[in-house]
């Protein structure tokens, strides 16, 4: 007796239009996180910045000293970008910048110091470093490859993103920070030099005014009409603001406070 085969059954109608939605779907979402990697790069880069600073302020606050935020480094891979934290109060400011390269290198803070400040170096605040250089051989975050700081403000900022909103016609840089974006103010210099700001140990206020551009980047440059942000610190003042233009490549190029 021999045994009959069953009937194969195919795909319907109804089963591959949801096949072909659900592919389409999930290209339409790839499409759009490949196409938002930029701008999720400069916010990272952003929060990342914004949580360095809370944490110098924050140590101020616990230790009720002075701490100092401490910058050096350009976009080279001799000299990478890099922030990082130290205790203020116990060092003249001749040293806080030594102190910091020491720490960013893996040495003893007090490597370099004065004699007279090596045992109060040996006790500043720990390091953090901020590895937004594009073309050091260091271990960073996948945002780092996407975003960087601008050591170039305001060149880059002014000539090279057309049909972006001007910075300084929003608020409140045309009222009570009014001049304030210029390069003065950068806390990173485009010739690398160190650079730092101190935050009180007893009102967590910042000594001087600030600002930490934020650029995408492709290949280790800036992208013209690019998702770009801004840290931006006034003197005298506890408050860090961030402001987020997500370019007029593919965005509509207008700032807003974040």
């Amino acid at each position: 007796m021999t045994r009959s085969t069953p009937p194969q059954r195919g795909y319907s109608l109804v089963e591959l239009l949801v096949v072909l939605i659900i592919a389409g779907i999930l290209a339409v979402v790839s499409v759009q996180w490949l196409g938002n990697r930029p701008a999720n790069a400069v916010k990272s880069v952003l929060d990342e910045i914004e949580g360095a600073l809370a944490e110098v302020q924050a140590q101020a606050v616990a230790t009720g000293r002075d701490t100092a935020v401490v910058t050096a480094g350009n976009w080279t891979t001799a000299s990478p970008l890099f922030m990082f934290k130290v205790d203020g109060a116990l060092l003249p400011t001749a040293d806080l910048a030594t102190v910091a390269i020491n720490l960013f290198n893996g040495q003893p803070p007090s490597n370099g110091v004065t004699p007279t400040n090596q045992a109060i170096a040996s006790t500043a605040g720990l390091g953090f470093r901020l590895g937004v250089n594009p073309n050091a051989n260091q271990i960073r975050e996948r945002a780092h490859q996407n975003a960087g700081v601008d050591v170039a403000f305001p060149a880059w900022w002014n000539a090279a993103a057309p049909g972006n909103q001007d910075l300084s016609t929003i608020d409140p840089f045309t009222g009570v920070f009014a001049g304030a974006l210029v390069p003065g103010n950068a806390l990173f210099h485009s010739d690398g030099s160190r650079n730092f700001a101190l935050v009180s140990g007893t009102n967590k206020r910042w000594s001087t005014t600030f600002l930490i551009p934020v650029v995408s980047i492709s290949n280790g440059l800036p992208v013209p009409g690019g998702p770009m942000g801004l840290i931006y610190v006034q003197a005298n003042g506890a408050t860090v603001y961030k402001f987020y233009n997500p370019g007029s490549r593919n965005g509509d190029g207008q700032w807003r406070r974040i």
